[in-house]
Protein backbone atom coordinates (compact mmCIF):
# COMPACT_ATOMS: atom_id res chain seq x y z
CA UNK A 1 0.00 0.00 0.00
CA UNK A 2 1.61 3.54 -0.73
CA UNK A 3 1.66 6.52 1.30
CA UNK A 4 -1.37 8.21 1.16
CA UNK A 5 -3.51 4.43 1.23
CA UNK A 6 -1.30 4.21 4.84
CA UNK A 7 -2.08 8.02 5.97
CA UNK A 8 -6.02 6.91 4.64
CA UNK A 9 -5.84 4.04 7.28
CA UNK A 10 -3.89 5.56 10.12
CA UNK A 11 -6.27 8.31 10.21
CA UNK A 12 -9.48 5.68 9.76
CA UNK A 13 -7.90 3.62 12.71
CA UNK A 14 -7.35 7.29 14.77
CA UNK A 15 -11.26 8.68 13.64
CA UNK A 16 -12.34 4.83 15.43
CA UNK A 17 -10.64 5.91 18.64
CA UNK A 18 -11.71 9.37 18.71
CA UNK A 19 -15.36 8.09 18.42
CA UNK A 20 -14.89 5.80 21.30
CA UNK A 21 -13.64 8.76 23.32
CA UNK A 22 -15.96 10.03 26.39
CA UNK A 23 -16.55 14.09 27.24
CA UNK A 24 -15.42 12.96 30.62
CA UNK A 25 -12.42 11.53 29.36
CA UNK A 26 -10.79 14.58 27.93
CA UNK A 27 -8.96 15.76 30.65
CA UNK A 28 -7.23 12.58 31.67
CA UNK A 29 -3.14 12.39 31.32
CA UNK A 30 -1.33 11.00 28.29
CA UNK A 31 2.15 8.95 27.37
CA UNK A 32 2.47 12.67 26.12
CA UNK A 33 3.68 13.86 29.49
CA UNK A 34 2.83 17.22 28.49
CA UNK A 35 -0.73 16.47 26.93
CA UNK A 36 -4.44 15.39 28.16
CA UNK A 37 -6.58 13.92 25.86
CA UNK A 38 -8.11 17.15 24.83
CA UNK A 39 -5.06 18.61 24.30
CA UNK A 40 -3.74 15.46 22.29
CA UNK A 41 -6.42 15.41 20.30
CA UNK A 42 -5.68 19.23 19.35
CA UNK A 43 -2.36 18.42 18.51
CA UNK A 44 -3.61 15.64 16.34
CA UNK A 45 -6.31 17.83 14.03
CA UNK A 46 -3.77 20.78 14.29
CA UNK A 47 -1.12 18.83 12.88
CA UNK A 48 -3.67 17.13 10.12
CA UNK A 49 -4.40 20.18 9.34
CA UNK A 50 -0.44 21.40 9.26
CA UNK A 51 0.54 18.21 6.83
CA UNK A 52 -2.33 19.18 4.57
CA UNK A 53 -1.15 22.68 4.04
CA UNK A 54 2.21 21.59 3.60
CA UNK A 55 1.06 18.15 0.87
CA UNK A 56 -1.10 21.43 -0.88
CA UNK A 57 2.20 23.61 -1.39
CA UNK A 58 1.36 25.83 0.97
CA UNK A 59 3.14 27.03 4.06
CA UNK A 60 1.87 25.98 6.91
CA UNK A 61 0.23 28.73 9.09
CA UNK A 62 1.10 27.81 12.56
CA UNK A 63 -1.17 30.40 14.24
CA UNK A 64 -3.89 28.96 12.82
CA UNK A 65 -3.36 25.18 13.96
CA UNK A 66 -2.69 26.09 17.37
CA UNK A 67 -5.60 26.46 19.95
CA UNK A 68 -8.91 24.74 20.09
CA UNK A 69 -9.29 22.70 16.96
CA UNK A 70 -12.53 20.45 18.35
CA UNK A 71 -15.13 22.89 19.22
CA UNK A 72 -18.10 20.70 20.77
CA UNK A 73 -17.37 17.80 18.60
CA UNK A 74 -13.95 16.17 18.62
CA UNK A 75 -14.76 13.50 16.56
CA UNK A 76 -16.44 15.66 13.78
CA UNK A 77 -13.41 18.25 13.81
CA UNK A 78 -11.10 14.78 14.18
CA UNK A 79 -12.88 13.88 10.86
CA UNK A 80 -12.83 16.74 8.73
CA UNK A 81 -9.17 17.19 9.42
CA UNK A 82 -8.83 13.78 8.10
CA UNK A 83 -10.44 13.84 4.68
CA UNK A 84 -8.82 17.49 4.22
CA UNK A 85 -5.26 15.90 4.91
CA UNK A 86 -6.04 12.81 2.70
CA UNK A 87 -7.12 14.80 -0.29
CA UNK A 88 -3.89 16.74 0.48
CA UNK A 89 -1.54 14.14 0.38
CA UNK A 90 -3.63 12.70 -2.67
CA UNK A 91 -2.68 16.26 -4.63
CA UNK A 92 -0.36 16.34 -7.54
CA UNK A 93 3.38 16.29 -6.34
CA UNK A 94 2.27 16.17 -2.49
CA UNK A 95 4.79 13.44 -1.97
CA UNK A 96 7.81 15.37 -4.27
CA UNK A 97 7.75 18.82 -3.35
CA UNK A 98 9.56 20.45 -0.34
CA UNK A 99 7.03 20.52 2.86
CA UNK A 100 8.14 22.37 5.94
CA UNK A 101 7.32 21.65 9.20
CA UNK A 102 8.34 23.09 12.58
CA UNK A 103 11.15 20.06 12.89
CA UNK A 104 12.33 21.25 9.55
CA UNK A 105 12.00 21.39 5.88
CA UNK A 106 11.70 17.76 4.07
CA UNK A 107 10.75 15.99 0.64
CA UNK A 108 7.41 15.35 0.55
CA UNK A 109 7.85 11.66 0.62
CA UNK A 110 9.68 11.99 4.31
CA UNK A 111 6.71 14.48 5.19
CA UNK A 112 4.21 12.14 4.32
CA UNK A 113 6.34 9.03 6.23
CA UNK A 114 6.38 11.70 9.45
CA UNK A 115 2.99 12.19 9.30
CA UNK A 116 1.86 8.42 9.30
CA UNK A 117 4.20 7.88 12.30
CA UNK A 118 2.38 10.90 14.05
CA UNK A 119 -0.88 9.47 13.24
CA UNK A 120 -0.34 6.12 14.60
CA UNK A 121 1.72 6.53 17.61
CA UNK A 122 -0.77 9.59 18.83
CA UNK A 123 -4.09 6.90 17.67
CA UNK A 124 -2.23 4.11 20.41
CA UNK A 125 -1.86 7.18 23.03
CA UNK A 126 -5.25 8.34 22.56
CA UNK A 127 -6.48 4.54 22.67
CA UNK A 128 -4.26 4.30 26.06
CA UNK A 129 -5.09 6.93 27.66
CA UNK A 130 -8.68 6.33 27.56
CA UNK A 131 -8.79 2.46 27.94
CA UNK A 132 -9.70 1.33 24.06
CA UNK A 133 -8.21 -1.62 22.76
CA UNK A 134 -5.68 -1.06 19.63
CA UNK A 135 -3.09 -2.19 17.37
CA UNK A 136 -1.96 -0.42 14.19
CA UNK A 137 -2.97 -1.96 10.99
CA UNK A 138 0.06 -4.56 10.17
CA UNK A 139 0.82 -2.31 7.29
CA UNK A 140 0.97 0.92 8.67
CA UNK A 141 2.83 -0.57 12.21
CA UNK A 142 5.60 -2.02 9.77
CA UNK A 143 5.94 0.81 7.41
CA UNK A 144 6.51 3.39 10.45
CA UNK A 145 9.14 0.57 12.08
CA UNK A 146 10.87 0.70 8.96
CA UNK A 147 10.70 4.71 9.04
CA UNK A 148 11.98 5.20 12.10
CA UNK A 149 14.43 2.01 12.10
CA UNK A 150 16.72 4.89 10.54
CA UNK A 151 16.64 7.21 13.47
CA UNK A 152 19.69 8.30 15.13
CA UNK A 153 19.36 7.63 19.08
CA UNK A 154 19.15 11.65 19.39
CA UNK A 155 16.48 11.80 16.82
CA UNK A 156 14.53 8.68 18.41
CA UNK A 157 14.83 10.36 22.16
CA UNK A 158 13.86 13.80 21.40
CA UNK A 159 10.21 13.94 21.82
CA UNK A 160 10.80 10.43 23.48
CA UNK A 161 11.58 8.28 26.35
CA UNK A 162 14.64 5.39 26.72
CA UNK A 163 13.35 2.44 24.09
CA UNK A 164 11.93 -0.34 26.55
CA UNK A 165 12.08 -3.85 25.57
CA UNK A 166 9.30 -5.48 24.47
CA UNK A 167 7.81 -8.81 25.25
CA UNK A 168 9.29 -11.79 22.91
CA UNK A 169 5.73 -12.16 21.10
CA UNK A 170 5.10 -8.32 20.63
CA UNK A 171 2.88 -7.22 17.63
CA UNK A 172 4.58 -4.44 15.76
CA UNK A 173 2.50 -2.00 17.53
CA UNK A 174 3.82 -2.95 20.61
CA UNK A 175 7.47 -3.23 19.42
CA UNK A 176 6.43 0.64 17.69
CA UNK A 177 5.65 2.23 21.14
CA UNK A 178 8.62 0.12 23.07
CA UNK A 179 10.77 1.33 20.75
CA UNK A 180 9.43 4.98 21.56
CA UNK A 181 9.84 4.55 25.38
CA UNK A 182 6.43 3.66 25.81
CA UNK A 183 4.54 0.98 27.58
CA UNK A 184 2.82 -1.22 25.85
Amino acid sequence: MKLPGLIDRAYEQGGEVVAGVQPDQLELPTPCDEWNVRQLLNHMVGGMHMFAMGARGDDPDMEAITGDMLGDDPSSAFDDAARIANEAWRSEGALEREITIPVGAFPGSVAANICLFEAAVHAWDLATATGQPFHLDPDVASTCIEFTSGFGEQQRRGPFGPAVVPAEDATDTERLVAWLGRRP
